[in-house]
């Protein structure tokens, strides 16, 4: 015998075997499980930022009627006030609450409002070729 044909027939040991994966027979009839599709939730409206807030009382008995247990408020420093509307619809309905009392707040712009901007890269301007008339 070579050497070659007595390596072929030499016992081989747990270490030299090919890694072959177990597979369970039940996974392979088990259907896959779906999941459900995203549902297009409403983005967090935005906070707003009330200033001049010397009484906080009155203003969490106005959100109170407005949109029970829909906000987080927080007070902030320089007497502002931090409210955080849960939905959108109570958003708006704290907006228009707060501008018929004449009430010095700040917010931002939605994310459903704001505009879409878009940047044309390596964008070279067209020559303009002037017509029969000069123009």
């Amino acid at each position: 015998m070579n050497k070659n044909t007595q390596m072929l027939k030499k016992p081989t040991t747990g270490w030299e075997k090919p890694f072959q994966p177990q597979i369970d027979s039940a996974h392979l009839w088990r259907k896959p499980h779906k999941k459900h599709p995203p549902q297009h939730a409403d983005p967090k409206p935005p906070p707003i930022f009330i200033s001049g807030v010397a009484n906080i009382k009155p203003l969490i008995e106005l959100l109170n009627v407005i949109a029970p247990n829909k906000y987080l408020v927080k007070t902030l420093p320089n007497g502002q006030v931090w409210v955080q509307p849960t939905e959108s619809p109570i958003y708006t309905t704290i907006i228009k609450a707060l501008m018929e009392k004449n009430t010095e707040f700040h917010t931002y712009k939605s994310r459903q409002d704001r505009s879409f901007r878009a940047v044309i890269r390596t964008y070279t301007p067209l020559q303009r070729y002037k017509t029969s008339n000069g123009h």
